[in-house]
């Protein structure tokens, strides 16, 4: 019955990725080619799902002969385990604190529609918002902004300097190096909207939904006045591999080493949202 209520939840495949395949070599953009790796790889990633799930159910009703991986699969899936070839390189990355079955199939179906939607939405780039913490590789889409960016303002990656604002105000910049982030939340400390910047936190261990925030590439220019703590972006609260450092601003009265013992980091998957 279990094995059914899946099947039934996840879609079939994914959707031909419309305006992602009419635009094929010199048209293809970075974005859209980050786009097109993230839809195989779920396709992929469907594909083993529904043929794991399809098999064990026909096993259980004696269509099929049970094998050994066939048992493995029913042991893991009796203990609400998550098999280990749906995580892992071909698999979703591993999600922190060792979900139950029900809970990743909830998280990888919420992935497929987040990228079906990106996939077949006809809008710009920098209107459309990105889960970043949906992303099989989270860190190649910050990568594929920047040549996107560059590639529509004629210079050279070296020179763009990364800026995030929280809450999705854009300050004014072209439309074109801007690109909405959903999903990421911030640890050790809280955001002030009235000053736009950090605030300190009743703990270190407080986590806060930023809700929309935004990315923006632009042209370096030294100019800077403000006080910047440069905070680590992770994929998920088990920290890891930092994907990008960003700078936030924060109140010059409350000193860098505070912030720094603090643990200040931007965290992009969180099992809340």
């Amino acid at each position: 019955g279990m094995l059914d209520k899946w099947l039934s939840e996840l879609p079939e495949k994914m959707p031909q990725g419309g305006d992602l395949n009419k635009r094929e070599g010199e048209y293809a953009n970075a974005i859209d080619q980050c786009l097109k790796r993230e839809m195989a790889r779920a396709a992929s990633l469907l594909d083993m799902v529904r043929t794991d799930l399809k098999h064990l159910a026909s096993v259980y009703k004696g269509l099929e002969t049970a094998t050994n991986e066939s048992r493995r699969l029913g042991a893991c899936l009796a203990k609400s385990q998550v098999p280990g070839t749906w995580q892992g390189s071909e698999g979703l990355p591993h999600l922190s604190g060792d979900p139950s079955t029900n809970a990743w199939l909830d998280d990888f179906k919420k992935r497929l529609y987040h990228l079906s939607e990106l996939a077949t939405s006809s809008l710009d780039p920098s209107m459309k918002y990105y889960w970043m913490g949906g992303f099989f590789s989270p860190e190649a889409f910050v990568t594929a902004t920047r040549q996107y960016v560059a590639e529509a303002c004629s210079c050279s990656l070296d020179q763009l300097k990364l800026r995030f604002h929280v809450g999705g105000q854009d300050e004014g910049n072209i439309l074109s190096s801007r690109f909405f982030v959903t999903g990421l939340s911030l640890e050790g400390a809280c955001w002030s909207s009235e000053s736009g910047r950090l605030s300190l936190a009743s703990s270190s261990t407080q986590s806060t939904d930023l809700g929309v925030s935004s990315f923006t590439w632009t042209v370096d220019e030294e100019t800077e006045e403000e006080s910047l703590l440069s905070v680590p972006l992770y994929l998920h609260g088990a920290r890891g591999d930092v994907m990008v450092e960003i700078e936030l601003p924060y109140p010059p009265e409350v000193p860098m080493h505070v912030w720094r013992q603090r643990g200040v980091a931007l965290i992009a998957w969180n099992p809340k949202l």
